[in-house]
């Protein structure tokens, strides 16, 4: 609140919607506009220092405040208090009518009886003179009952229009306190009315020189500042809101690396040596893709906040991209880390344990991460259902592993299949690895390892399928 009262402070229009604010936020608000229910004003105007303006206000009406309550509180209960006098006032108007059906059914009762005076002038001739006298009889009985009703409900009348009356200057069910009218009243004979609507009619309220500021850009910010701040937030909500999620990820990313290093742990330089160091390029590339189905879930999770945000004009979507890249990138420099130093060394994936091949190792392992990364969050953005996002991710992370050339080399692809070979991300990483990390390596076969070739003569010669590393990856 301190940020948008020094917006409003450089000449902005500022407007916030705040329920049941707290005293210190009330009291930063320079006016205020107090409406019963019934949209009646009944103040309009300063609040003044510690709101001591609109206090003082109430204060002539009968409404005083006591020591230590929250002012914003006792506002909110004058404006409920003004309400519950119109409301009264509704409610005397349905008495006032109740009042005048029992003056209906009295009148009612009086045509019953009538009618049956008549019925009993109707019976015989011989009991004549009895019958009259019975009927005269019956007759002022009813007729002094009904009168005395109908006094009773005058009685109620008169009553009801004396409080009515008295109501022009006090309300009869506000215990001493001014009427709604009163309250209206008092503030349009304010001072504090007087002045507001001075200012409203003044001549310099908008200066005839004014001229709107024109918008050119869609968004307030520039695009740099977008992402900063896209940043900011994501990284909070990854490192203090998801913490035991990432505390997860480097934990499962560090068990296999070990895992990884130890299994493959020395590998020769002969055949079998030459094979596993294949298949750890392999499984190391296919694990860097892992990350990216823990990250669909969160762009899910942020979805509806995008689209109202965006809608609004808060930022761009590109910035937003970006801003999903780069808060991801800490974590992915972390995984490559903890996963490469105990799976790279152990093994002897290259025996001559150079510094440079180790961090091209690194590097492909932190540029495919990141490709993966990228895919599975163009599918969380593009898909309707998260389910059905991470199961479409499933299908082609698949899909990149299958034509690798790993499973199936690339001479036994089918023609109408080589297409995909070529689109594969990590057969374009297992190739890099193994050219950079693992080429320039001889290898030598054991004696029982020799191929026997039989010759032209009878005689077979042993042969030794991979001598080279372009050999091993062909």
């Amino acid at each position: 609140m301190n940020f948008v009262k020094g917006l409003a402070g450089q000449g902005r229009t500022i407007i916030c919607t705040i329920h049941q604010p707290g005293e210190e936020i009330f009291k930063m608000f320079d006016n205020l506009l107090l409406m019963s229910t019934q949209g009646r004003t009944v103040y309009f105007g300063e609040i003044g220092e510690n709101a001591e303006t609109a206090l003082a206000h109430c204060k002539t009406l009968g409404y005083t405040m006591e020591d230590g309550r929250n002012s914003a509180d006792f506002v909110l209960e004058f404006a409920t208090a003004t309400s519950k006098l119109e409301e009264d006032k509704n409610d005397d108007g349905m008495e006032i009518d109740e009042f005048d059906s029992d003056a209906g059914s009295v009148s009612g009762e009086e045509q019953e009886e009538d009618s049956v005076v008549e019925e009993t002038e109707g019976e015989g001739e011989g009991e004549e003179r009895e019958g009259e006298a019975k009927v005269k009889n019956s007759g002022e009985h009813h007729r002094e009952e009904a009168e005395g009703k109908s006094g009773h409900t005058k009685e109620k009348r008169q009553n009801i229009d004396e409080s009515k009356c008295e109501g022009d200057e006090k309300s009869p069910r506000t215990n001493g306190l001014p009427s709604v009218e009163e309250i209206v009243k008092a503030y349009r004979d304010s001072s504090s009315a007087s002045q507001t609507f001075d200012e409203i009619i003044a001549p310099n309220f908008i200066p005839p020189d004014f001229k709107p500021p024109e918008v050119t850009v869609k968004n307030a910010t520039p695009f740099y500042t977008q992402v900063a701040q896209n940043m900011q937030r994501e990284m909070t909500s990854l490192f203090v809101r998801r913490k035991n999620e990432l505390i997860f990820q480097l934990v499962r990313t560090l068990i296999f690396g070990i895992f990884l290093g130890t299994f493959f742990i020395v590998m020769r330089r002969e055949q079998d040596g030459a094979r596993s160091r294949e298949s750890f390029i392999f499984f190391s590339v296919l694990f860097s893709g892992f990350i990216g189905f823990a990250l669909i879930p969160v762009i899910f999770q942020e979805r509806a906040v995008f689209y109202h945000e965006q809608q609004s004009g808060t930022y761009r979507p590109l910035s937003y991209a970006f801003s999903l890249i780069g808060t991801v990138m800490p974590l992915l420099v972390a995984c490559t880390l903890i996963y490469a130093f105990p799976a790279y060394w152990p093994p002897n994936l290259d025996p001559r344990h150079t510094w440079t091949r180790f961090l091209f190792f690194i590097l492909i392992y932190f540029w495919v991460s990141v490709a993966f990364v990228a895919i599975a969050q163009f599918l969380a953005a593009a898909m309707p259902a998260e389910g059905i996002a991470i199961m479409v991710n499933g299908i082609v992370f698949p899909f990149f592993t299958l034509f690798a050339g790993f499973i199936i080399s690339r001479q036994d692809i089918r023609g109408w299949w080589i297409w995909a070979y070529w689109i594969s991300i990590v057969h374009y990483a297992v190739e890099a690895i193994s050219l950079e990390v693992v080429g320039g390596l001889t290898f030598y076969c054991k004696p029982e390892q020799f191929l026997q070739v039989p010759l032209g003569d009878g005689t077979t010669r042993g042969y030794c399928p991979i001598t080279t590393s372009e050999q091993l990856f062909e």
